[in-house]
């Protein structure tokens, strides 16, 4: 037994559950860097309205107290697997800054001295890895600087977290009288998932079976060239800068194009964003079978009111486009292809990626791929916040790393933005911009001309 676990209050635990695969892998990445900053988050939101302080922090207070996944630690040393530890109760106090006494443009630079400060601060993972920032610019104006490490939730999570936030915050300041709590949440438990993962997991025959069949005669992992030469890319290792990101926000009537022909064909946008990066890693490669990774949400609808649960629910799963023995088709039916891959993975997306690397024994040594794309359409809009609050979302910024070479994240909100995550050892900014152009001009013929032969 872990003598970290005799220094909790065991009065105050109230489960110790094991980690989903991700999880797990989350925290094999921790345990090699755990002063790194892979799969570290941070949100952070530009709010209107007066924010009192002792209403903020009864606000989180009671939002973690709805929420186990946010009185959650970790421990791993001296027991057989690790665990996640979720606490009965957990006070938290915010972190408070007044900037409203600097002109605005010392404002901004000290805003963005302090988010790249909490970015620089790791988590431990044996305590809480989850904070909250708040930033006073005016009586009228703040930024709430969310933080936490991704073994913790997801990104659908965050629009669940600021819809409570605020719905709570709203509650509270319109009493009479301060109550310090209010009626918890009823949600239902993380562990039904990790439950359900298992269950599906121990049909074992199955589960081989079909990415056995689905990853038949792959042979070589897809690595994306362009990269620095190997001596370049030890030589900046040690610099502090380990990544990077570059927005391609694409223009307005795009973004309608590409709603309108999905909507048309019956496809989904994941589905086109997908195609379109397999082809450009065929054209990058030359090779016809090409394999990336795709994050899925992994909410399983047999789970009750899992849209309203906080939790790690996505994972990562290979998509293989691959055309060596295809007949000449059309780009309208590559994007179908791609479509009924996605999903026929569905029953089975809750398999770890290392155990699908198992199946390929000649490369199971190696990553299979080097690149993974995001979709991600949690809501953070203005959809989902009460009309005539008090506090509203003037805008969102959000940063996240992972030990990916090159991470697409594609956001479907009010606008399209594709981010493109890397790391600057591995790529010269100017090599990402050329991908992402590519990518573009990819993604635009296959919506203008898909009865054209891919």
């Amino acid at each position: 037994m872990d003598h970290r676990l005799n220094t909790l209050d065991k009065k105050n635990i109230a489960d110790i559950l094991s980690l989903t695969p991700l999880q797990e892998g989350f925290l094999y990445h921790y345990l090699r860097d755990p002063s790194g900053t892979n799969y570290f988050e941070q949100l952070s939101l530009t709010i209107s309205g007066p924010i009192q302080l002792h209403l903020f922090q009864n606000a989180w207070n009671i939002l973690i107290q709805s929420n186990e996944m946010l009185r959650t630690l970790f421990r791993w040393d001296k027991i057989n697997e690790p665990v996640q530890i979720i606490l009965k109760e957990h006070s938290f106090k915010p972190l408070f800054i007044d900037l409203s006494s600097y002109p605005p443009h010392e404002q901004q630079q000290q805003l963005q001295q302090i988010k790249q400060n909490d970015t620089q601060q790791p988590f431990d993972l044996q305590q809480i890895p989850f904070r909250v920032t708040l930033c006073r610019l005016s009586p009228q104006s703040h930024i709430i600087i969310i933080s936490n490490h991704h073994i913790l939730y997801d990104g659908w999570s965050n629009g669940i977290i600021l819809k409570e936030f605020l719905q709570v915050y709203e509650e509270l300041s319109h009493s009479s009288t301060i109550p310090s709590t209010l009626p918890v949440l009823q949600k239902t438990h993380f562990k039904i998932f990790i439950k359900y993962s298992r269950d599906i997991l121990a049909q074992t025959q199955e589960v081989q079976q079909f990415w056995k069949t689905y990853l038949a005669q792959f042979d070589s992992p897809t690595r994306l060239p362009l990269k620095k030469p190997a001596s370049a890319q030890h030589e900046s290792i040690g610099e502090t800068t380990q990544s990077a990101k570059y927005k391609l926000q694409l223009p307005h009537t795009f973004a309608l194009q590409i709603d309108s022909f999905c909507t048309q064909n019956k496809i989904t946008p994941a589905s086109l964003f997908y195609t379109a990066w397999g082809i450009l890693l065929q054209k990058y490669t030359n090779s016809e079978d090409v394999l990336f990774g795709t994050v899925v949400s992994g909410r399983p609808p047999q789970i009750p009111n899992v849209e309203e649960i906080v939790g790690l629910f996505i994972n990562t799963l290979p998509l293989r486009l691959n055309t060596t023995q295809a007949h000449p088709c059309t780009i309208l039916q590559l994007l179908n292809l791609i479509h009924n891959q996605a999903s026929q993975r569905d029953p089975y997306q809750v398999t770890p990626l290392y155990s699908i690397q198992d199946y390929l024994p000649h490369i199971s040594n190696e990553a299979l791929f080097d690149s993974i794309i995001a979709v991600e359409n949690y809501p953070l809009d203005s959809r989902y916040l009460m009309k005539g609050a008090s506090l509203s979302v003037q805008s969102y910024s959000f940063v996240e790393s992972t030990h990916y070479d090159l991470t697409l994240n594609i956001l479907l909100f009010s606008q399209l933005e594709i981010l493109f995550g890397y790391h600057t050892h591995t790529f010269d900014p100017s090599t990402i911009e050329q991908i992402a152009q590519h990518f573009a001009n990819i993604l635009q013929f296959l919506i203008q001309a898909p009865h054209k032969i891919g």
